[in-house]
């Protein structure tokens, strides 16, 4: 904390209220800036508290997939992941048509696979990435051949080039998950 004075200034506000004094009145001043102390975004009380990756996210990031595949559109990798500092988790697919046609055909592909689903783009948790990733080539190489490695749950931990707070696997796979091939795929 001493590398953060705003943080120590945060917490030495939020250690002066005891647990009883939740049941106890106090002033407007007083209120308000325990509310600032907790929710400052970075150096808050609450700040080292992250959002949780609940069974609608599994269920809905099952249901991409199955669309996916569907579409024959391959994601050899899928995971939910949040990463360091971020409160967000994002669904991580990683695809061997990003290298192939390029980050934009691939996503166009991608979205037209998911487009009865009428998701915002804008503001979507999917990220479309290479299979190049450092991240995801330390995935495949770890646990590509492991067999069925759904519901595993990583985090805390380094992997590629990434720190992941935590993870939640659908897939990894070294081969396609449409044709079997464990080199280059030509079936999309």
């Amino acid at each position: 904390m001493r590398h953060e004075p705003q943080l120590a200034l945060n917490w030495a506000v939020v250690g002066q209220w005891p647990e009883k004094a939740r049941y106890e009145r106090c002033s407007e001043a007083d209120a308000a800036k325990l509310l600032i102390a907790i929710q400052d975004r970075k150096y808050g009380g609450l700040s080292w508290l992250k959002k949780p990756l609940v069974g609608l996210d599994v269920a809905g990031g099952q249901k991409i997939l199955d669309m996916l595949d569907a579409a024959k559109v391959p994601a050899p990798v899928a995971l939910w992941i949040r990463r360091g500092d971020d409160e967000e988790w994002r669904l991580l697919l990683a695809s061997p048509l990003y290298d192939k046609l390029g980050q934009r055909e691939a996503n166009l592909k991608m979205i037209r696979a998911l487009g009865p689903l009428h998701l915002d783009w804008s503001f979507s948790p999917i990220s479309l990435q290479t299979t190049r990733q450092p991240l995801v080539r330390e995935l495949r190489k770890n646990y590509g051949k492991a067999g069925d490695v759904s519901g595993l749950r990583l985090g805390g931990q380094m992997i590629g080039d990434r720190w992941v707070d935590d993870a939640y696997v659908y897939r990894i796979r070294w081969a396609c998950v449409l044709c079997g091939a464990r080199q280059r795929c030509y079936t999309f």
